[in-house]
């Protein structure tokens, strides 16, 4: 009992639990620019994702970048080209923000992208990763 004691104290110090999903993910806002801004990079509608950001974001991102590093994802050197997103996992974060984890379905890779909204800093995604 000692020994599956130790094993089960050093998984929760080694890795500690995940945050919860939060209840109610369809009418969460970031929910919304996430899925959004996912549909307007699959259409190549990189005005429509930039309306799904928040101001800082737009700033650096929008209007060179974005295009470049999307269609460098999804050229023949990248990922392969955009197929579907699947079923949002919402987190809320300590800080107030909302991170937003979709699995994200390429032809060659199936990353999961993280979009993070952040109430303070203004309206729209604020961060874009993907894992």
């Amino acid at each position: 009992m000692n020994a599956a004691r130790l094993v089960l104290l050093a998984g929760v110090v080694a890795l500690p639990p995940a945050p919860a999903p939060a209840a109610g993910a369809a009418a969460d806002p970031c929910v919304a620019h996430a899925d959004a801004l996912l549909g307007a990079l699959g259409r190549h509608d990189y005005a429509a994702a930039a309306r799904e950001m928040d101001a800082h974001m737009r700033q650096i991102s929008f209007p060179r970048q974005l295009p470049d590093l999307w269609d460098s994802l999804v050229g023949d050197s990248g990922f392969g080209a955009y197929l579907s997103h699947g079923d949002p996992t919402v987190v809320r974060n300590e800080d107030g923000s909302t991170t937003v984890q979709v699995p994200l379905r390429f032809a060659r890779f199936t990353p999961t992208g993280w979009l993070t909204c952040d109430p303070v800093q203004g309206e729209g995604v604020d961060s874009f990763d993907l894992h």
